[in-house]
């Protein structure tokens, strides 16, 4: 969970939704954002946590303990970005 500390409470709030399988037209629409401000977020999330994708943020969350679904699943593959 240490790397997700890096998040801010608003970062993790839409890192959580993401990983919920939730659009960012969804998100913009719950928070009362503009479409813009949750890409920007999302990028941010991405960049802090050192990933390219919404399917590597669900997969760390997994991997994490983040998610309803991390029973039985820590031990997927390890992604590597490079290749």
């Amino acid at each position: 969970q240490a790397l997700f500390e890096k998040l801010s409470r608003r970062e993790m709030q839409i890192a959580q939704m993401l990983t919920d399988g939730k659009k960012v037209s969804q998100i913009s629409h719950y928070l009362e954002l503009s479409p813009k401000t949750v890409y920007s977020y999302r990028y941010r999330i991405f960049e802090k946590l050192g990933i390219y994708s919404d399917l590597e943020l669900t997969i760390l969350a997994i991997k994490h303990g983040l998610t309803e679904d991390s029973q039985g699943l820590k031990h997927l593959p390890q992604i590597n970005a490079a290749g």
